[in-house]
């Protein structure tokens, strides 16, 4: 026997053993409001045909636990999401109630939120959680003084399968031009995050975390995003006690520039602690410090990545600024610095600064860091300085078709470890 406790979860029941299964089950014909720029009929929802025309209306007709479908297209205009609302683009519009999700053609059937440059194009509701969602969208044209995309304000929603492009945080605190994060911890996934701007303020391009923001941020590409005249993080920017949590994700060609910054071309973290693991953070640059990753305190820590081709003053690879933070398993290479630190550099305001590297490739080893007085560069034998081997290595950031020839070194008793995102675009052989 199988019972469909919602269209999340099934549960199938034999005499002896109860068995939980998070699969997905279709949704009834009542739990689906439907929403087609094109339609004619009622414009109640409840049918393609009888769709409501814009996705607002359709989102306050929405009750929790309801699936909210939309058809290709162009909607123009600011929605903000419902508690416990699914909010699905990527239809051709004729789909039937039992339609798998997974079958969507998100390409051929690009379902658009364009904010006419009017506010945030989605806002989440605040105490939102994983069960508000939205999955499948092309996310473009917000404008914003603090924020640009999607905002967040203690909000943890889900945000899956999107394309978050062309949106701007233009405001003298801003921040966030694809993602705003203000004490709030959405998931993050299988997303794009491409050509956003912040123009003034914290920064962020990408996404900007504050205030005890720690995102789940998995399988995303973000890519040509930029800050101009704020602190920094041109892809990522995590500050005040944000610690996301990234991995398997694709960090290229952002940028970092600013009067009062231009820290991080990739990822910035400030009083932060992120954890960054099976990444690949290249052809990223920084004006300032930290081409692929600039760290002002906390204690970030970094696994299984390749961080190649960045380039900044100081640190073309990594900055780290009175923090402690631990590199592992990682290849460190053809990063370039203006000033000192081609691959590393090591600096102090107030604490020490520590940075602990193992099992690790990096160029030049430690002739190839800068530290200052009372840091520590603890750089020991299970690492190498050896050519990676890049395959294409004049194109690998640019095709982001990185690969390796080379085995890193292993702890003896260490079992071989899977290195997820590595393998698959760095290609560990």
């Amino acid at each position: 026997m199988k019972i469909c406790t919602n269209h999340f979860t099934c549960i199938a029941v034999s005499a002896s053993v109860l068995v939980v299964a998070l699969i997905a089950c279709p949704a009834s014909a009542a739990d689906i409001i439907y929403v087609n720029a094109s339609a004619t009929g009622a414009g109640d929802g409840s049918s393609w045909d009888d769709a409501f025309t814009n996705v607002g209306p359709a989102l306050a007709a929405a009750q929790s636990g309801n699936q909210v479908w939309v058809a290709k297209g162009t909607y123009v205009g600011c929605i903000t999401l419902k508690e416990g609302v699914e909010l699905y683009g990527g239809f051709a519009g004729t789909e039937g109630p039992g339609f798998d999700l997974a079958g969507r053609e998100l390409e051929a059937n690009e379902t658009i939120l364009d904010g006419n440059q009017a506010g945030s194009v989605v806002t989440a509701p605040e105490r939102a959680t994983q069960n508000t969602l939205i999955d499948g969208f092309t996310v473009t044209g917000g404008k914003a003084a603090s924020w640009g995309g999607i905002y967040c304000y203690r909000s943890s929603p889900t945000i899956s399968n999107c394309t978050i492009t062309g949106n701007t945080a233009a405001g003298l605190w801003g921040g966030g031009g694809g993602i705003y994060c203000d004490y709030s911890s959405p998931t993050i996934s299988n997303c794009t995050i491409t050509g956003n701007t912040a123009s003034y303020g914290y920064g962020g391009g990408g996404i900007f975390c504050i205030w005890d923001s720690s995102p789940t941020i998995s399988n995303c590409t973000i890519t040509g995003n930029s800050t101009s005249y704020g602190l920094g993080g041109g892809g990522i920017h995590c500050w005040n006690s944000s610690s996301p949590t990234i991995s398997n994700c694709t960090i290229t060609g952002n940028a970092a520039s600013g009067t009062y910054g231009g820290y991080g071309g990739g990822i910035y973290c400030s009083s932060s602690s992120p954890t960054i693991s099976n990444c690949t953070i290249a052809g990223n640059t920084g004006e300032d410090d930290g081409g692929g990753i600039s760290c002002y305190g906390g204690s970030p820590a970094i696994s299984n990545c390749t961080i190649t081709g960045n380039t900044a003053s100081d640190a073309g690879g990594i900055y780290c600024y009175d923090c402690t933070a631990t590199l592992t398993n990682s290849i460190l290479w053809g990063n370039e610095a203006k000033g000192t630190g081609p691959q590393i550099a090591l600096k102090r305001y107030g604490d020490p600064c520590t940075l602990t590297v193992r099992y690790c490739d990096v160029a030049g080893g430690a002739m190839a860091a800068y530290v200052e007085a009372d840091c520590t560069l603890d750089l020991d034998a299970t690492n190498i300085d050896a050519d990676p081997l890049f395959v294409n290595a004049a194109t690998a950031v640019r095709r982001q078709g990185l690969r390796l020839h080379h085995r890193l070194p292993r702890r003896a008793a260490e079992p071989r470890r899977s290195t997820g995102h590595l393998r698959s675009t760095v290609g560990i052989r």
